[in-house]
């Protein structure tokens, strides 16, 4: 069933309807039509204002970025600038030592105070502070507050790095190597802590002083060459051309050009070992009138002597002069040429000054005259003392110094005696391994010079040396301590002389030594064994004496006189009972029978225990058969338990002995085997 329209409100109030025109639909179509163009025309509207809106916020935050990116660039500049002024001046803090301190501290300041005019951290954290909020006002839609706030910040950008390097060249390198020129400490500080900007500065300065006439040097050029000897090698071509120059002044007075022309190619001709050249230059400079100073008279010998040998006379007088004005290689020369004169006097006082003034080159020319005689070499006692004192003072002091100031201060020629330090001084050489004070350690101990007396190491000491190769210095020493004390040192004495090797100075070789001192000693010693009863010992020491003395070679003949043997009655051998080693001297064995059990099984039936093997037993008076056995007098068992009959209580008598011994025929101790005995071969008592 379909519903009936609505009446219309006329109709409803009961009012006719009125007419409708028939051109109503028109008009309504055209409404509709311009208010579609109208919601058609702000739809396009609005996306064109969005799409400005977005393009602006782009603009804005690409914008926002490069600022932060410039802010981030900035601070990792400056945070690397603060990192090395900071570097800069912890090593100006460390610098103790003038001039380079005061150098560092400039340097470190003209760093920070360039680092200093980059300084932007204000504006970079107020960029920092706005990055947020402008970001809020983008998210939020506010990109024209967003955009006016970007606005107001302050641009914060390092400078580039052509534009860095422009300004670090003028307010850093330029017045660093200016400071640096004050001073050849300054410059060569420079080289160090700043190659990049000394090695473009020393070409400046190589440049400035090839462009300038090598003349007369004034003030500037002066330090000019002090500044580039101070960081190039001498043999630097430009170096040596302008120091040719600098030290004419040392070698003239008031040079002339024509001098200096001449002194310039001579140093020229120096660097390239052309001799005959030197010789040209210097020759022409010693024919002119200019006054010369030591310095170029003893380059003139030098050169005499390298390119004219048989000049040495001539330049003998111009060495001599540098050698008395300190010239160390000039005076070795000269001593030597005193040397091959002969005259070792002269050349001891050159080699004497050389030492006190720290050449240890000299020491072993030194120590060599002095070994000499003093009658052959004279010398200045106290002057010695004083070489003496100053080469042990030295490191790794050679152990002949002090063997040498120990005898002087034992003499004492020309100085106060003072033992106690000559000891001193004889221990110190023994202990550095200078076989040679051995002897004289020896006889410190001995005769108490500067130390108590002390046989025991006086001996040890002259035994030490004579067994290294001191035999004629150590043993008087060995003699007088037996002739004092023969008991105390007899036995290191005969293990001294009984040695087979006796050391020499060149090493040790197969060789007796029978002087005459060392004869006296085997005999002394000889008489001191013979005394003992230690007659081998002392047979043995008077077979090296006995030729050249007659008691000795009597007693010898005594000691090895042959008498006959008692106890072997001159067989040799005598008899003895050993210990049996089968039954180890106790005469009995164990029993191989019974294996020590004194009793043994046989098979059978023992005898019953009841009955005694009877087979009955007395029962009231009346014997009855016995119940164990059944009256057959067996008891139980297989085996019959019997004594052992091969022994007694188990063991046997030894077939290899008698009573635990066995009779042999020994060596005789007496004679040893030989039926007859000497004194020398006899047991020492």
């Amino acid at each position: 069933m379909q519903s009936s329209p609505s009446p219309a409100p006329e109709e409803a109030a009961g009012t006719p309807p009125r007419p409708r025109p028939r051109g109503f639909r028109v008009p309504a179509v055209i409404g509709v039509v311009v208010i579609g163009a109208i919601l058609s025309t702000g739809t396009w509207l609005k996306r064109q204002w969005e799409g400005a809106s977005e393009t602006e916020t782009r603009e804005t935050r690409a914008a926002l970025v490069e600022r932060a990116a410039d802010v981030e660039h900035y601070e990792g500049r400056i945070q690397l600038l603060r990192w090395r002024a900071e570097r800069m001046q912890a090593w100006a803090q460390g610098q103790t030592g003038e001039p380079v301190r005061t150098w560092a501290r400039e340097r470190a300041r003209l760093f920070e105070q360039m680092a200093a005019s980059f300084d932007r951290d204000a504006a970079a954290r107020e960029v920092r502070g706005a990055v947020r909020q402008i970001e809020q006002l983008l998210a939020a839609g506010k990109v024209e507050q967003a955009a006016a706030r970007l606005a107001q910040l302050p641009e914060v950008k390092f400078p580039s790095d052509a534009e860095f390097r422009a300004y670090q060249e003028m307010h850093y390198v330029k017045p660093l190597a200016a400071l640096s020129r004050q001073n050849p400490s300054y410059y060569r500080a420079l080289l160090e802590q700043e190659p990049e900007i000394a090695g473009k500065d020393l070409e400046d300065l190589r440049q400035e002083l090839e462009a300038e006439p090598a003349g007369v040097l004034t003030p500037g050029q002066l330090l000019k060459v002090e500044l580039l000897g101070a960081v190039v090698p001498p043999e630097d071509p430009l170096l040596a051309e302008w120091s040719a120059v600098s030290n004419a002044a040392d070698f003239f007075e008031n040079p002339d050009a024509t001098v200096l022309g001449h002194w310039r190619r001579a140093q020229r001709a120096m660097r390239l070992h052309d001799g005959p050249a030197v010789m040209t230059e210097l020759g022409a400079i010693a024919k002119t009138t200019v006054r010369t100073r030591q310095p170029f008279r003893a380059a003139y010998g030098w050169a005499l002597i390298k390119n004219r040998p048989e000049a040495a006379e001539e330049a003998y007088a111009l060495l001599q002069e540098a050698a008395l004005a300190g010239d160390a290689a000039a005076r070795n020369w000269v001593a030597e040429q005193d040397l091959q004169a002969g005259r070792p006097g002269q050349a001891l006082r050159w080699y004497e000054a050389a030492v006190m003034e720290g050449a240890t080159d000299a020491i072993g020319p030194v120590l060599a005259l002095y070994a000499r005689s003093a009658d052959d070499v004279p010398r200045d006692p106290k002057r010695q003392m004083d070489v003496l004192q100053r080469v042990v003072t030295g490191r790794d002091s050679p152990p002949e110094a002090w063997r040498m100031l120990g005898e002087l201060y034992e003499t004492g020629r020309g100085i106060a005696r003072v033992p106690a330090q000559a000891f001193a001084c004889y221990h110190r050489a023994a202990e550095k391994g200078l076989i040679a004070a051995w002897p004289d350690v020896a006889r410190c101990w001995q005769q108490g010079i500067g130390t108590p007396v002390n046989l025991d190491q006086a001996l040890e000491w002259a035994c030490r040396a004579f067994e290294s190769g001191e035999e004629e210095r150590a043993l008087p020493i060995i003699m007088e301590i037996m002739q004092r004390d023969p008991d105390r040192a007899a036995n290191r004495v005969a293990t001294l002389l009984g040695r087979e090797n006796v050391a020499t100075r060149g090493g040790y070789g197969e060789k007796r030594l029978y002087a005459a001192d060392l004869k006296a000693l085997r005999l002394q010693l000889a008489r001191h064994f013979d005394e003992r009863g230690q007659f081998a010992r002392a047979a043995s020491l008077y077979a090296g004496g006995a030729e050249s003395d007659a008691a000795a070679k009597k007693r010898l003949g005594e000691l090895h006189e042959v008498h006959p043997c008692e106890p072997c009655s001159g067989s040799g051998k005598i008899r003895s009972l050993t210990p049996c080693s089968a039954c180890g001297g106790k005469g009995t064995l164990v029993c191989n029978r019974c294996d020590g059990r004194a009793f043994s099984f046989e098979p059978g039936s023992p005898p019953c225990t009841l009955c005694a093997g009877a087979g009955n037993v007395v029962q009231d008076g009346r014997p009855v058969s016995c119940a164990g056995c059944g009256g057959t007098g067996k008891g139980k068992g297989s085996v019959i338990k019997k004594d052992c009959t091969a022994c007694v209580r188990g063991r046997m008598k030894c077939p290899e002995c008698v009573e635990g011994r066995i009779p042999l025929m020994k060596e005789c101790p007496d004679c040893r085997g030989a039926g007859t005995w000497t004194m020398a071969t006899r047991a020492s008592g």
